[in-house]
């Protein structure tokens, strides 16, 4: 039986249940619930009904595809119709115009959400009729994938009982690129382990193999940019990296199993 140790000490074998919320009717399959601060809130209460009812070293996992193809597969990224309080602009606030509610005059509406770029302004400007870059698609993913894991902590917070391991969810479809950036956004959120779907073939594993090794836990000497924009070498070391187990589960329905565990 294939077995690892969590980072919370509990052992992580091919018997561990997982436990994960149903799917929504909507098209993104229950992604839309991370979108307004309303559904995070009714989400993070479902996460708490789910902790209550888990046992000591069950899995929680945060359960939706947050991928960016999961996305753009949808039309995620150029439906003006679907609300959203996580990026730049209000959606279908573009433009000048009066509010036919309130009467209120608005030029491209703003909110506070979305991530703060390196200037400090707000970067995500998602969806755009015009298309959204594929780098762009990548960060908007990675950072709706940490909203959901800061909802799933919250509800464990909330809930205070119970020794259930949190999961990070990861659909392993897309550009390689894109499924280890999640990886490495998730991890910056220290879930107990990776809950990973869509990984089924022996390339799939063997590329998974590879990103885990890559991104382990070590102490390298980092570089940064002088002044004068010359690279310069750290003389102290830094910790990169992770060292959270990845948990591949086969779904069947609202049935999820472990397959395989790799650290």
């Amino acid at each position: 039986m294939s077995h690892v140790m969590s980072s919370k000490g509990g052992l992580i074998t091919t018997a561990t249940r997982v436990l994960s919320l149903s799917k929504t009717a909507d098209p993104l399959l229950g992604a839309e619930r991370l979108l307004m601060s309303n559904d995070r809130g009714s989400l993070q209460r479902a996460y708490k009904e789910l902790l209550q009812v888990s046992t000591s070293g069950d899995i929680i996992s945060t359960t939706y595809n947050t991928s960016s193809a999961w996305l753009k597969q949808h039309g995620f990224f150029k439906d003006m119709q679907r609300d959203n309080d996580i990026t730049y602009y209000v959606v279908g606030r573009g433009r000048k115009g009066v509010d036919p509610a309130t009467g209120e005059e608005f030029s491209f509406e703003v909110q506070n959400m979305g991530g703060a770029s390196l200037i400090g302004k707000n970067h995500y400007c998602v969806p755009r009729a015009m298309g959204v870059s594929a780098g762009e698609e990548k960060r908007f993913a990675g950072h709706l994938g940490r909203i959901n894991m800061q909802v799933l902590k919250a509800a464990k917070d909330e809930a205070g009982t119970g020794d259930a391991l949190l999961g990070a969810a990861v659909n392993f479809s897309g550009p390689p690129s894109f499924i280890e950036y999640q990886l490495q956004q998730l991890a910056s959120e220290s879930p107990d382990a990776f809950v990973i779907t869509g990984c089924d073939d022996a390339t799939q594993r063997l590329r998974l193999k590879e990103m885990l090794s890559r991104n382990e836990r070590r102490m390298v000497k980092l570089t940064h940019r002088s002044t004068t924009g010359m690279l310069l070498t750290d003389a102290h070391l830094s910790e990169v990296g992770f060292d959270i187990p990845a948990v591949l589960v086969k779904e069947d329905g609202e049935f999820v199993a472990v397959d395989e565990v790799y650290l």
